[in-house]
């Protein structure tokens, strides 16, 4: 599966890069979509949010080209914004559907100096689920669940 693309290239009147925040397009039916959501993830209080969460505090723009039977919308934050998200991580979950068929993919990014600097992570399951671990810049690794998040006790498979 490719990578997924966060930066669009910015129109001839703008002067800054803009990255992809929110997606979502649906064609034929409503079960064939394509999708991008952003959580903003907190490592010194292990916290999620969406990045649409107002206490943020990041100016978001919104492109709505629904019609009658499709769903059309984007939302970006200009590139300069990521300042506001310092030591923070993005995760981009991605979705898309089509004919019966689905693929998930779940990139993270550390938000390092206003660029993002992408983590590498794993999905897997436990007894409680599914989870991705996480290694941060730092060292450390988090687990990262659909609604929570705990720092993973396992350092190169040996207990701390």
């Amino acid at each position: 599966m490719s990578k997924i693309e966060i930066v669009r290239n910015p129109e001839p009147d703008q002067k800054e890069k803009l990255v992809l925040i929110y997606m979502k397009e649906t064609w034929g039916s409503f079960t064939q979509y394509d999708s991008v959501y952003t959580v903003v993830i907190d490592p010194n209080d292990l916290s999620q949010k969406m990045i649409f969460d107002q206490s943020l505090g990041l100016e978001i723009i919104y492109e709505k080209r629904d019609n009658s039977r499709n769903l059309y919308r984007k939302a970006y934050i200009k590139a300069k914004e990521l300042a506001k998200l310092e030591q923070k991580i993005l995760k981009f979950f991605y979705d898309y559907s089509y004919n019966g068929r689905r693929k998930i993919a779940v990139v993270y990014y550390a938000v390092i100096n206003s660029k993002l600097v992408e983590l590498r992570s794993v999905s897997l399951r436990d007894s409680k689920g599914f989870y991705d671990r996480v290694i941060l810049p730092n060292g450390k690794i988090l687990k990262v669940r659909r609604d929570s998040i705990e720092i993973d006790p396992l350092i190169d498979g040996v207990k701390q």
